[in-house]
C-alpha cells in the first residue's frame, strides 16, 4: 500500500516537538518505542518512523532491536 507524501512528511515543528517528548520519555524510562511516541505525540505510524529516522541521523537517538522489538535510547552527546 502506497502512503501519500503528506502522511509521511514531518514538519520541523513536529520534529522538535517529538524530539522533546522522546528525550523526556527516555530520561524517565531509558527507552521509547514507536507506539509510545505515537500515543504521546498524536502522530501516525509513518510520521513517527520519519521522526526516528531523522533523530537517528542527527544522533539524538540510537535504534536497538528489530521489527516489533525495536526501541530507541539516548544518542551521543554533542
Amino acid at each position: 500500500m502506497n502512503e501519500s507524501p503528506s502522511r509521511t512528511n514531518l514538519s520541523n515543528d513536529d520534529y522538535e516537538r517529538c524530539l522533546q517528548i522522546a528525550v523526556e520519555y527516555v530520561a524517565q524510562h531509558q527507552s521509547i518505542r514507536n507506539r509510545q511516541l505515537r500515543a504521546a505525540s498524536g502522530l501516525g505510524y509513518d510520521q513517527v518512523i520519519a521522526f526516528f529516522n531523522r533523530a537517528i541521523k542527527a544522533r539524538h537517538l540510537i535504534r536497538k532491536g528489530k521489527g516489533s522489538g525495536t526501541y530507541y535510547v539516548k544518542g551521543v552527546e554533542r
